[in-house]
């Protein structure tokens, strides 16, 4: 687990994600899961979004709580940051704990 893993466990007094195997592949579960996955792949440690055919690169910096959906889905505002200063608010579904959607909600706390 990395440090930005240990810090954000913490700092939420929860244990770290887990993880579900299934035949020698380690699937990431839930929101928290996918995000980790997908920085600690990224050369620069980012999660990158295209925005107006321009890519940002992002930093989660809170977690928000998870709300249930129904029928096996659920939603999660994650607060990212820029590398040139804005936050954006974006929200993750997830579809037995398989993100399957991320859209941007707010960009400095204003709704778009």
């Amino acid at each position: 687990m990395d440090r930005w893993t240990d810090k954000w466990a913490f700092e939420q007094n929860r244990e770290a994600p887990q993880m579900s195997t299934t035949t020698k592949t380690t699937v990431p579960v839930g929101v928290k899961g996918y995000l980790d996955n997908v920085i600690g792949n990224s050369k620069d440690h980012k999660f990158h979004m295209t925005v107006n055919g321009k890519d940002i690169l992002l930093t989660p910096v809170k977690f928000h709580e998870e709300q249930k959906l129904g029928a096996g889905k659920s939603a999660m505002a994650v607060d990212m940051k820029g590398v040139v200063g804005k936050v954006y608010e974006i929200d993750f579904v997830t579809s037995g704990g398989v993100v399957t959607e991320g859209k941007i909600r707010k960009i400095n706390g204003k709704a778009l």
